[in-house]
């Protein structure tokens, strides 16, 4: 995956891991604001840092079944976003720059963050 290819739209980029307490807690609200939003056009990318294939695939299986993990095996991609605590989330705009930075666990399924998320989506 390569963030230019999702150039033109919103992308909630989300760094985390499966031994991380607030990501635990926070991952079934993103599933619930994935389903809510994914068809209004916003883009996910869910970004395991430096997990094995089937820890991951078992902790989403139970907690956001509905939303396909990347895999940074080697960190590189943890080390360029340097997010400073886990779980990280980076709203990425249209023109691919950061317009929001989210560290520690948020109810993403919540009315608010929905609204905010819609009104992002809906501005050009």
């Amino acid at each position: 995956y390569r963030l230019e290819e999702d150039r033109g739209a919103l992308v909630f980029v989300h760094f985390w891991a499966s031994w991380c307490g607030p990501c635990r807690r926070e991952m079934p609200a993103i599933q619930r604001m994935w389903d809510a939003l994914e068809a209004e056009g916003l883009r996910i990318a869910l970004i395991n840092t430096a997990e094995d294939e089937e820890t991951v695939f078992s902790f989403l299986a139970g907690h956001a079944p509905g939303i396909r993990p990347l895999m940074d095996r080697d960190g590189q991609q943890t080390e360029a976003w340097q997010p400073r605590g886990l779980p990280a989330t980076y709203l990425v705009g249209r023109d691919g720059q950061v317009l929001y930075q989210a560290i520690g666990g948020r109810p993403w399924d919540e009315e608010p963050y929905l609204d905010f998320l819609r009104r992002l989506l809906a501005t050009p």
